[in-house]
């Protein structure tokens, strides 16, 4: 559960290190429970209040950060924000340095939400003239001014695509749920993102970004917007309307965290149990059962509460997700501060409070529920076993088991729901991703290709098709005809463009470049998909393609083609991931081609960029030259493992979140790259013999 702070989060850490010296430091505490209640106008009054009586400018200080918060997070007076904001800005002396620093970037933020673009720009960058470059202020006002300007262009962009009358009216829902994310991410308007995805929700309501267009408005009414009725409206529709969709679960999940910030434990509890029962293979189920303990354990009155469950939800937390947990998720439990060790500590404590005799463990009772296939009752009864016993061999047993038996439970659950291409792309996509099985998911995925032919969700089954045989089956005649078949009749999909990039990749391998090079051309025609890296690098499958063009040129030994397609990739992308790796490539043109100088000189470029960008961009010189093993000039002599003739592609599917997170982490767990060190040395020594 979110604790309502009115502070903003990049700033938070820095904000609490500055003593709160207030003489009503009684009634400041209150502050955080009015808005917790959403009483925003008695928070307001007792503000104003404070700061008529406050002497000290340290006072005045820190309620103008605080009423700015309020107007900004809350109310949504965006004008009296301002005002508070500006105060702050005007402060004199250097001991207010850094809440000046911050004030600017809240004006910004603003200016943003009133869609005064050009004034949030100007905010910013009135940081960057009086701020060291290495502050958290310049590099925060960079960032975000360099976010503001991009996003604005392909906003425009994506306007001018939605003028054309020849681009196909099914992508108006894509491009219209891309000007959406513009405005709820860079450009700050929560509001304007609204518009726009309730115009996907009414224009296309079967498409593939409906179901995330209605979630994300519900999370912007619930995290940003701070208007808890008109969240879970939304949230009760997307499980109304998309029960089967892969945003249904934490759409439940989001509304039971509101109830129990209201102390409305009971809706809270049946919410919570609803995810477990109904989406038993949800991805934040460790969440679910902390929340879940904390539900019962706060059910009104002693005599009410379900302590019994209580106890249940929290053994099955310590013991089942907590000692895998990464750190950073511990945020979704609200414990942002204690490490796992603490929270194991404070909720055993809470557990023995609260402890009661349990039933005798039934473990042959839980594997006869299995034989009888009834995985839902046998996933509930492993959890109890888990709870009650962990230190016993019979825990051991059901860990073990359990994993299967949820992703089980889940495509039971799928299948009692109504038929439809969503559901069985959901199931297949368990099969193939969860439970390791490829035929039941070929057989799952052929059954919405042959059943709902005109369904747009199809794309994405001729694509995951596609990379089981590519990947799993080394069938490229298969795979070739899949992608074929997706490119050629689902040619507006976003997929068409993951499979024309991907049947590229095959034509290369093959050496056959004719095929390849109008395949990667067709990949640079689509809007393009992108992917964050890390360091601020974006990749996407245009910025891969363009670039395996030029190295199609570079292995034919077409010098001149080489030479421009990579010095138009260098223009065209200077944010590129593949940056460096372009600049290696033309020093190795150059060396071929005898102008040493020159070589040299690419060479340079691409050391100063990877020293500047970090490893993101030596990983990539090093993944890019692999492209051509076996070339001498390269001096990568290791060998790729034998069998795997291809890199698995960045997903950028929308069908599933999980599956677009498992997919990341596949990736990254095949993909083998030297130290960032060895590239800069091998780069040096090309440059120096």
């Amino acid at each position: 559960m979110k604790k309502l702070l009115l502070v903003w989060p990049s700033v938070v850490l820095i904000y609490y290190l500055i003593p709160f010296q207030l003489s009503a430091t009684a009634q400041i505490e209150n502050l955080n429970s009015l808005i917790e209640s959403g009483r925003y106008d008695s928070a307001e009054r007792l503000l104003l209040t404070l700061k008529n009586r406050a002497e000290l400018p340290e006072e005045i200080n820190d309620i103008n950060h605080r009423l700015g918060e309020l107007y900004y997070q809350y109310t949504h007076q965006y004008s009296q924000a301002l005002v508070a904001f500006e105060e702050i800005i005007s402060l004199s002396g250097s001991g207010f340095a850094d809440d000046r620093f911050l004030a600017k970037i809240k004006r910004g933020d603003v200016f943003c939400r009133l869609g005064r673009h050009d004034e949030a720009i100007q905010s910013f960058r009135s940081l960057l003239e009086f701020v060291p470059p290495d502050h958290f202020a310049h590099q925060t006002a960079r960032l975000r001014i360099r976010r503001i300007q991009d996003a604005l262009i392909k906003k425009q962009k994506y306007h001018d695509l939605l003028k054309q009358s020849f681009v196909p009216r099914i992508n108006n829902a894509g491009t219209k749920f891309r000007i959406a994310d513009l405005f709820r991410q860079s450009l700050n308007q929560p509001q304007k993102a609204i518009d726009y995805y309730q115009q996907v929700l009414l224009e296309f309501p079967e498409s593939q970004f409906a179901p995330e267009s209605l979630w994300r408005i519900g999370n912007l009414y619930n995290q940003v917007l701070h208007k808890n009725d008109l969240a879970i409206t939304a949230y009760e529709q997307v499980v109304n309307q998309y029960p089967s969709c892969s945003f249904a679960a934490d759409s439940i999940y989001q509304t039971a965290l509101i109830y129990c910030q209201a102390n409305r434990f009971r809706l809270a509890r049946t919410h919570l149990k609803r995810v477990i029962n109904h989406y038993p293979s949800f991805w934040k189920m460790y969440a679910v059962f902390y929340w879940l303990g904390v539900a019962c354990e706060s059910s009104g009155k002693a005599e009410t509460a379900d302590y019994r469950s209580a106890i249940k939800a929290y053994k099955t937390f310590i013991n089942l997700y907590l000692p895998d947990l990464e750190p950073a998720n511990l945020g979704e439990l609200a414990k942002h501060q204690l490490d796992k060790q603490a929270i194991s500590a404070q909720l055993n404590q809470k557990i023995t409070q609260l402890e009661v005799n349990l039933p005798a463990k039934e473990l042959h009772y839980f594997e006869s529920v299995i034989s009888a296939q009834n995985f839902s009752a046998a996933l509930n009864i492993g959890y109890q076993i888990i709870a009650d016993f962990p230190t016993t061999q019979y825990a051991e047993k059901v860990k073990k088991q359990l994993p299967k038996i949820a992703k089980q439970a889940a495509i039971q659950q799928l299948q009692k729901t109504a038929k439809c291409p969503q559901t069985l792309l959901q199931i297949g996509a368990i099969y193939e991703h969860e439970l390791k099985n490829l035929e039941p998911a070929l057989d799952v995925y052929g059954q919405l290709v042959k059943t709902y032919p005109e369904s747009d969700w199809v794309a994405e089954a001729l694509y995951r098709m596609g990379l089981i045989y590519l990947f799993e089956y080394k069938n490229i005649s298969q795979a070739i005809q899949l992608y074929s078949t997706l490119t050629h009749q689902y040619s507006s999909s976003v997929q068409a463009m993951q499979a024309s990039f991907q049947l590229g990749e095959i034509y290369r391998h093959l050496q056959q470049f004719d095929l390849a090079l109008p395949a990667y051309q067709l990949t640079t025609k689509h809007i393009e998909q992108e992917l964050y890296l890390g360091d601020g690098f974006q990749d996407s499958f245009a910025d891969q393609a363009e670039f395996r063009i030029a190295v199609i040129h570079y292995q034919k030994k077409d010098w001149d083609s080489a030479l421009t397609s990579f010095q138009d990739f260098l223009r065209n992308r200077p944010n590129s991931p593949r940056f460096s790796a372009a600049c290696t490539y033309l020093g190795l043109i150059y060396q071929s081609t005898k102008q040493k100088q020159k070589a040299i000189a690419a060479w340079q470029r691409a050391i100063s960029f990877i020293q500047l960008k970090g490893p993101i961009q030596s990983q990539m010189v090093e993944k890019e030259l692999r492209l051509i093993e076996g070339d001498n000039q390269t001096q990568f002599s290791r060998k790729i493992i034998e069998d795997k003739l291809f890199l698995e592609p960045i997903t950028a599917s929308r069908t599933s979140t999980e599956n677009h997170r498992k997919n990341k982490v596949r990736s990254s767990d095949q993909e083998h790259h030297t130290s960032h060190q060895q590239v800069l040395e091998w780069l040096q020594n090309l440059k120096n013999r």
